[in-house]
């Protein structure tokens, strides 16, 4: 089974445009050649980290845009391993709000996984 997504560009770590928590960007081969489109991977430890992401991208979105010409558009995955399905719709909201965000794609960590302070 091959892969469905050929990913062609992950972020710098130390990109002086990302911000201060860690972000994994992707960026997809021929897809990202017609539209342009960044990809921003979150992660949601707890139900408070919502906020904070909800800044963090509006910060990065500003400097990936504004530094570069290989970008036009971000999409925005947020996996949430608190299971806080309550600030999905308020954090969606917001982030499709700020100009270029195309869509906000947020994951649950499945009720069936422990919460991270329990798993072995």
């Amino acid at each position: 089974m091959s892969a469905m997504v050929n990913v062609t560009g992950l972020e710098d770590p130390i990109s002086p445009c990302a911000t201060e928590v860690s972000a994994i960007l992707v960026s997809h081969g021929t897809l990202t050649d017609r539209v342009r489109l960044l990809i921003e991977i979150k992660y949601a430890r707890k139900a408070s980290d919502f906020k904070d992401i909800e800044k963090q991208v509006m910060e990065d979105s500003v400097a990936y845009l504004a530094n570069t010409d290989s970008y036009d558009k971000i999409l925005v995955f947020i996996y949430d391993d608190s299971s806080s399905s309550e600030h999905h719709d308020t954090t969606r909201r917001a982030l499709i709000g700020i100009e270029n965000v195309t869509d906000v794609i947020i994951a649950s960590r499945p009720g069936r996984i422990p919460p991270r302070n329990q798993r072995p």
